[in-house]
């Protein structure tokens, strides 16, 4: 991961992150999975590819502190993060918008550069 492992650190300690997170390596597939609390990674994942996932549990995390049983990632929009996003994007709630947002918090740990200005003001007041 070199470079990036700074970052990624950063984003693990700063994020909200569902108790009993679990990272597995070695599926043909990236994802997280909400019931199980699971990023599933595809071995030799790029740092930008991890913490996508990651943003994902953290999605996942700010929708436990309003509903301890809730686990549909749509319920992100109900936060107040995830009405931030939709709110800066002009966007409904949508697969699309749900991956945007986790792009946008995988970039600002990794690689702000490759942030819109609007998608960098949005991460700073957001994102720890």
């Amino acid at each position: 991961m070199g470079i990036g492992l700074a970052a990624f650190a950063l984003l693990l300690v700063g994020c909200v992150l569902p108790p009993g997170l679990h990272v597995t390596v070695g599926g043909d597939a990236n994802y997280y999975d909400a019931p199980s609390r699971t990023v599933a990674l595809a071995p030799d994942q790029s740092v930008g590819i991890v913490a996508h996932e990651i943003c994902h549990a953290h999605q996942h995390g700010l929708i436990l502190q309003k509903d301890p049983a809730g686990d549909n990632l749509w319920l992100y929009f109900d936060t107040s993060e995830g009405m931030a996003f939709l709110a800066l994007r002009h966007q409904a709630p949508s697969v699309d918008a749900l991956e945007d947002a986790a792009w946008v918090c995988a970039w600002y740990y990794v690689d702000p550069s490759r942030l819109t200005p609007t998608g960098l003001v949005w991460a700073g007041e957001w994102l720890p």
